[in-house]
């Protein structure tokens, strides 16, 4: 619209007043096609196997199934769950993996029903695991069981059309080295496992890799380099802010809503104006420069219930301290604020003498600022001279004052 605008008219601010036809404009923004993607925030460095462990429900031919997957070592684990997928199976399952490798210290999902439920936030409390939701929708924050995902369905499909088995594919993949020289079974049991192909004795020793936290580091920073050539920054919102949320597939209206409460810095929870409670990233919300008052009590009783994830390393609230001087004095009750000082300032005496040779030195200065300097010199030392024909002026001047 402003490539087209310009090449017919111009005004100074035409741009943004466009934008602001723009943002006023219904229809525009009720069709309005997707935000530019934020700048990634790379999450906490898992220190060691079984750390950070992440989890997320797939579908394939009717099928359910549950990936769960090692942040450190990336080794995950597949489990077909039926055709359907309660809560109470995904239970059973990931208490089934607590059992044999341990209890980790966060355990991250999306934002599925079935992760949300009482029964599954009991059974967390239960194990006293930190559980990180990340909001709906938004799979990059759960990237890492998205990855896993992917790398699943391609399994299961390439073992469904080859009717090979699907554990052996497993078992293969497990062993097969990644980008740092490791194979996920090597970060995960510090040693191979045995499978089909031929394996040296020595391989199936334990020994400690090395260096996996520091390939993990560069693993995402390249990350976030790539991702961040097509991002932008976007103001965060308030609450009561007039949002629109934009729809899950395309030929939808963006719906209006509130902010409710802002859960973490890029996460909101929103009370729509046709009934209900979402959250959502800052990237699904457009603010359309409307103020209206949510239901904020209701909304905030639900919202509690629900744990986010932490997007940043950093504390939400950040308490800056006061530096008070050495000399500042506290003020009493009793006294007030312009009372607390009743000490003169001390005047600074100066003798006749030296007054009058302060006068004098003033003087010389405004005569040698009125007086103009006929020889100057440039930074490299060139003297600057000045014309003839200003020579006779500059020598009347002179004499006037010497007069």
């Amino acid at each position: 619209m402003f490539r087209r605008a310009r090449d017919t008219i111009f005004w100074p601010g035409l741009k943004q007043d466009l934008e602001e036809v723009v943002s006023n404009c219904t229809a525009c923004q009720t069709y309005s096609i997707k935000q530019q993607p934020e700048p990634m925030i790379m999450g906490e460095l898992p220190a060691h196997p079984w750390d950070i462990v992440h989890q997320d429900l797939m579908e394939w031919s009717g099928q359910q199934y549950l990936a769960t997957c090692d942040g450190y070592s990336n080794y995950f684990d597949l489990f077909k769950l039926g055709t359907s997928a309660t809560t109470r199976q995904v239970i059973s399952v990931t208490k089934r993996l607590f059992a044999a490798f341990g209890r980790p210290r966060q355990f991250r999902t999306d934002s599925d029903p079935r992760y949300l439920s009482g029964e599954f936030r009991e059974f967390m409390s239960q194990f006293r695991i930190q559980h990180n939701v990340s909001a709906a929708h938004h799979h990059q924050a759960n990237g890492r069981a998205e990855a896993a995902v992917k790398v699943a369905k391609r399994l299961v499909k390439k073992s469904e059309l080859a009717r090979e088995d699907l554990e052996l594919a497993l078992l293969e993949w497990r062993n097969t080295p990644q980008e740092d020289g490791y194979s996920p079974a090597e970060k995960f049991f510090c040693r191979k496992t045995r499978s089909l192909l031929p394996v040296r004795e020595s391989d199936l020793r334990q020994k400690l890799p090395r260096n996996v936290q520091n390939s993990i580091r560069q693993s995402r920073i390249r990350q976030k380099r790539s991702f961040d050539r097509g991002a932008k920054v976007l103001h965060p919102l308030a609450e009561g802010d007039g949002v629109l949320v934009q729809p899950i597939g395309y030929g939808k209206r963006w719906e209006r809503g509130s902010i409710v409460q802002r859960l973490n810095k890029r996460t909101y929870a929103i009370d729509m104006e046709n009934g209900g409670l979402f959250i959502r990233n800052r990237v699904f919300l457009r603010p359309n420069g409307q103020r209206s008052g949510a239901r904020k009590e209701t909304a905030e009783n639900n919202v509690l219930e629900i744990i986010t994830q932490q997007e940043e390393d950093e504390p939400e609230t950040i308490r800056v301290p006061i530096r008070i001087s050495k000399n500042t004095q506290p003020l009493s009750d009793e006294r007030e604020p312009e009372l607390q000082s009743t000490r003169a300032p001390k005047i600074l005496e100066i003798p006749r003498k030296r007054k009058l040779e302060v006068q004098s030195t003033e003087a010389k200065r405004k005569d040698e600022r009125a007086t103009p300097k006929i020889n100057r010199t440039t930074r490299s030392g060139r003297e600057i001279k000045a014309p003839d024909r200003l020579l006779d002026s500059i020598m009347e001047i002179s004499t006037m004052q010497l007069e």
